[in-house]
């Protein structure tokens, strides 16, 4: 568009060509008088036909350019008022624009304000709502409450009246009760001491009985020993008259058995009174026991209903609680729930913010694109001008006159409805001010009714709170009541079942105390027969014995003198019998005991082969499991002396289950004998 000013200025600088052949004219003139001049002035005639053609083409060509460059000068002001118009209407349209942007946003705003307080309206209504029925059963529960209060009030006062004569009557029963228990006392000590010494004189009994039988037994081995000998003396001529003279001492031992047995005949018909006496004190401790069970059954049933109201009452408590823990989640749920929307509001605004500052750098970034948008189709119509010919300048104004006609249009209805929806985005703006200026105001009425409600429902919860106090405590102390109640009856009737039970148990004291005195007495008697029979006993084994000693089965002799082993073996077969062979452990500590301080031989020997230990009547130590085990001191057998063969038990250590030594055998020292049931 520039060049096109230019050129126009370039033409109107320009001098016409009709003024200046006018001028010529008229300074030549003057000589067309000459006759020479006829030929120039048909000349002159003809160049100023020819002149005039030139004129007429050039006026001619003059008026077809001017009126192209008034048409397109015509069409450039008209291309840049419309231009100017289309930039007027696209600023307006882009101020409209965002206008509208800018009331549709504070519309959106306004929805979202309306709605947050529309909810803000719903909630303090229901809460409204739900104080009002909290309310209401906040005042049927303290009507209740206050009539539960005055009804247990009641219940104290006669539960009062009632403990304060069971306590009466149970400091009677007290006093009484403690009465019996004295006397009870008194005789269950003379009864304990009693029985005590019941039970030392029957152990003393039953110890001397047992020394009886075992005399008796060791008595009976005797006369089969004597019997033995009485068969081998038949044998031998010598002994007959040592035996005739035993026959005759056997026949008085017969008399003084036969004595003997009539006074055991007599014991036993004493013992057989006792033990009848015994059966009878059995059942009278069998008739109190039964008592004890009864009286254990009923107090077993009475704990098992104090436990069931225990149970009840404990179901109650857990129900209470339960109750309690429901209210309280319930109450954690809805702050968790306000949490959460608090924490959503402040989000939706976070986000609102966000989308502002986005949406104002992408307005920035589309006025920059507009901007070299419009740059650049600036430059593209400039290069186009100057590139295409002025008929294509001249038709591309047409067009493009056209077009901003159409943009002008265009703009114009699009700024006629931008309008409209600005004034309708107004108007709509305006009455959501109001609707939010009316839910603000009712917003402020529901908070005040709902604190005032909150109020009112605090007041209420702590007149519950304190009526359910004061209620619990009433149920407390009534529950006491009823408790001290329930036990002072069970003390009055423990207390007269126990006294009818010590009056019993006090007349069966009295009769098993006669009782025991009599049994003492007879036990007493009984005891100093047994004794004098055991001391008779034991004088006569101790004469027929001659220092044998039974252990088990088996009886052993321990010799009084020292000789070699091969002696001590002959002493022992003399006798009937063989040097001992210790089976057990129990034996092994038996002899230990009894040889004292002596240290004495075995029948263990490894004289046959070196290292071989063997009992004399058995073969290699291992063959059979009870003689296997040994009792050997520590490093021992060892050999030392060279020919240390046999065996003995030496009291050098106190462990007797390590008191074996090997020495020579021929080292004098005692020994001890063994007489088995199959040497007997």
């Amino acid at each position: 568009m520039q060049t096109m000013d230019i050129d126009k200025d370039t033409y109107a600088n320009k001098p016409r060509k009709k003024d200046y052949i006018a001028v010529t004219f008229s300074a030549n003139f003057q000589w067309w008088k000459r006759p020479s001049g006829v030929a120039a002035v048909c000349l002159g005639l003809l160049c100023v036909l020819l002149l005039a053609g030139i004129i007429g083409l050039s006026v001619y060509y003059n008026r077809i350019i001017g009126h192209y460059y008034s048409a397109e000068r015509f069409h450039t002001s008209s291309l840049n008022n419309l231009t100017k118009e289309r930039d007027q209407l696209k600023t307006s349209y882009n101020t409209l624009t965002k206008e509208r942007d800018e009331l549709q946003t504070r519309y959106n705003t306004l929805t979202k304000e309306r709605d947050q307080l529309q909810t803000s309206y719903t909630t303090p209504t229901k809460e409204r709502d739900q104080l009002k029925t909290s309310y209401k059963t906040l005042t049927k529960e303290r009507d209740q409450l206050q009539t539960r209060h005055n009804t247990l009030t009641k219940e104290s006062d006669q539960l009062q009246n009632r403990y304060n004569n069971l306590t009466k009557k149970r400091d009677q029963l007290q006093t009484r009760y403690n009465n019996l228990t004295k006397e009870g006392d008194q005789l269950q000590t003379s009864y304990n001491t009693l029985t005590k010494e019941r039970d030392q004189l029957q152990t003393s009994y039953n110890n001397q009985t047992k020394e009886r039988n075992q005399l008796q037994t060791r008595y009976n081995t005797l006369t089969k020993e004597k019997d033995q000998l009485q068969t081998s003396s038949n044998t031998l001529t010598k002994e007959r008259d040592q035996l005739q003279t035993s026959s005759n001492t056997l026949t008085k031992e017969r008399d003084q058995l036969q004595t003997s047995y009539h006074t055991l005949t007599k014991e036993r018909d004493q013992l057989q009174t006792s033990y009848n006496t015994l059966t009878e004190e059995r059942d009278q401790q069998q008739t109190s026991y039964n008592t004890l069970t009864k009286e254990r059954d009923q107090l077993q049933t009475s704990y098992n209903t104090l436990t069931k109201e225990k149970d009840q009452l404990q179901t109650s408590y857990n129900t209470l609680t339960k109750e309690r823990d429901q209210l309280q989640t319930s109450s954690n749920t809805l702050t968790k729930e306000r949490d959460q929307l608090q924490t959503s509001y402040h989000t939706l605004t976070k986000e609102r913010d966000q989308l502002q500052t986005s949406y104002n750098t992408l307005t920035k970034e589309r006025d920059q694109l507009q901007t070299s948008y419009n740059t650049l189709t600036k430059e593209k119509d400039q290069l186009q001008t100057s590139y295409n010919t002025l008929t294509k300048e001249r038709d591309q104004l047409q067009t493009s006159s056209n077009t901003l006609t159409k943009e002008r249009d265009q703009l114009q209805t699009s700024y006629h409805t931008l309008t409209k929806e600005r004034d309708q985005l107004q108007t709509s703006y305006n009455t959501l001010t109001k609707e939010r200026d009316q839910l603000q105001t009712s917003y402020n009425t529901l908070t005040k009714e709902r604190d005032q409600q909150q109020t009112s429902y605090n007041t209420l919860t702590k007149e519950r709170d304190q009526l359910q106090t004061s209620y619990n405590t009433l149920t407390k102390e009534k529950d006491q009541l009823q408790t001290s109640y329930n036990t002072l009856t069970k003390e009055r009737d423990q207390l007269q079942t126990s006294y009818h039970t010590l009056t019993k148990e006090k007349d069966q004291l009295q009769t098993s105390y006669n009782t025991l005195t009599k049994e003492r007495d007879q036990l007493q008697t009984s005891y100093n027969t047994l004794t004098k029979e055991r001391d008779h006993l034991k004088e006569e084994l101790n004469k027929q014995s001659g220092g044998w000693k039974k252990f088990k089965s088996s009886w052993y002799y321990l010799s009084t003198e020292k000789k070699s082993w091969t002696e001590s073996r002959q002493d022992c077969l003399k006798r009937g019998a063989h040097l001992v062979i210790i089976n057990s452990k129990e034996e092994q500590e038996f002899i230990h005991e009894w040889s004292g301080c002596l240290d004495i031989y075995l029948g263990f020997h490894d004289t046959n082969t070196e290292g071989v230990w063997e009992w004399i009547n058995d073969g290699a130590l291992g063959q059979s499991s009870a003689p296997g085990t040994t009792y050997w001191r520590d490093g021992e057998p060892n050999d030392a002396h060279q020919g240390e063969d046999c065996a003995h038990i030496s009291k050098k250590v106190s462990d007797p289950l390590k008191s074996w030594n090997d020495v020579p055998c021929t080292t004098t020292s005692h020994w001890m004998c063994e007489k088995t049931p199959s040497t007997l």
